[in-house]
């Protein structure tokens, strides 16, 4: 944020449920790729999903697909 670093790493290892991140991977400047991969690789159970082409707002920008995807995500973490 502001370019001041954060180590959020302690939080995120404490995250028991589950777990998803969406992100533009095309033109998200403000949630880089690299940061979302690395926040999969530390919560270990979420899942990730990547949107070529679309900036930070990928609810919007693909809501079809996104919806979907959290649909599966709701039933399949409801069980």
């Amino acid at each position: 944020m502001g370019g001041r670093p954060a180590d959020y790493d302690g939080v995120l290892t404490k995250i028991k449920g589950a777990g998803a991140r969406h992100a533009g991977a095309g033109e998200d400047l403000l949630v880089l790729v690299p940061m979302s991969e690395h926040t999969l690789s530390v919560v270990k159970h979420a899942k990730g999903s990547f949107y070529d082409d679309v900036d930070h707002a990928p609810f919007y920008r693909a809501a079809d697909r996104y919806n979907a995807e959290l649909a599966a995500f709701v039933r399949a973490t409801a069980r």
